[in-house]
């Protein structure tokens, strides 16, 4: 298990993720989708 706590992310002083938290078991599959529909790789 990854348990992620707090994760804020800034591209070109702009904010893209702010006080993110969650918990990925094993097995399980995790996608950060954007606003026009195209998975983001981190």
């Amino acid at each position: 298990m990854i348990t992620v706590e707090n994760l804020s992310k800034t591209i070109k002083g702009k904010p893209i993720l702010q006080d993110i938290s969650f918990e990925v078991g094993a097995g399980d599959c995790v996608a950060l989708i954007g606003p026009n529909g195209l998975a983001k790789q981190p």
